[in-house]
């Protein structure tokens, strides 16, 4: 099952110098039925005024990763030493599957994804106007549509929309227009 969250009715902050989208509840936004998705917290797409950005600030037992949105994921252990990674991600167009970007899978070690501690995966990229992919995911994947269109197992995304895959094993990708969009492959839906 597909559920569809379209960019114009997620949480929003305007601050002059952040403009902000929320895919789940975060900061002034709160929704009771939007608290994450499995060991996803936060999804935010973040336009951020140039020369400005964010203060230093603490986040405690949390995986971050920024990719034209920004996600928060719970490790798998608590207490773990902050560190940081960057990668250039692919910027050919994909076909086949999603690269992998970002795991914490056994499998997955030594695939050249960046690391974090959770049980975890995130794909993205760029899909040729026309094309198709199929995605394997496990339990649940959150699809965020960063560019253009695709539909998704038969149903549309544009640009901005998040939407919850839940005992979907494959997601079946089509643009009928350039599209860019992330997977995230959150596994078990309890955290």
């Amino acid at each position: 099952m597909i559920s569809v969250y379209k960019h114009p009715h997620l949480g929003q902050a305007q601050h002059g110098w952040l403009q902000s989208h929320f895919h789940f509840s975060f900061a002034e936004y709160h929704d009771p039925k939007r608290m994450g998705f499995g060991r996803l917290r936060v999804i935010n797409d973040d336009t951020i005024q140039a020369g400005s950005g964010f203060g230093i600030h603490p986040h405690q037992d949390m995986e971050i990763i920024t990719y034209v949105r920004e996600g928060w994921i719970l490790p798998d252990e608590k207490g773990v030493k902050p560190r940081w990674d960057q990668a250039q991600f692919p910027k050919e167009l994909a076909s086949g599957q999603l690269p992998l970007l970002v795991s914490g899978r056994k499998e997955d070690k030594g695939s050249g994804a960046l690391f974090i501690h959770s049980d975890a995966a995130i794909y993205g990229g760029r899909i040729q106007k026309g094309h198709s992919l199929t995605q394997s995911v496990r339990q649940g994947a959150y699809i965020v549509m960063s560019r253009g269109k695709a539909e998704v197992n038969g149903t549309m995304l544009e640009a901005g929309d998040g939407a919850e895959a839940v005992d979907e094993k494959e997601l079946r990708i089509h643009a009928p227009e350039e599209a860019e969009l992330l997977v995230i492959d959150v596994g078990s839906l309890r955290p």
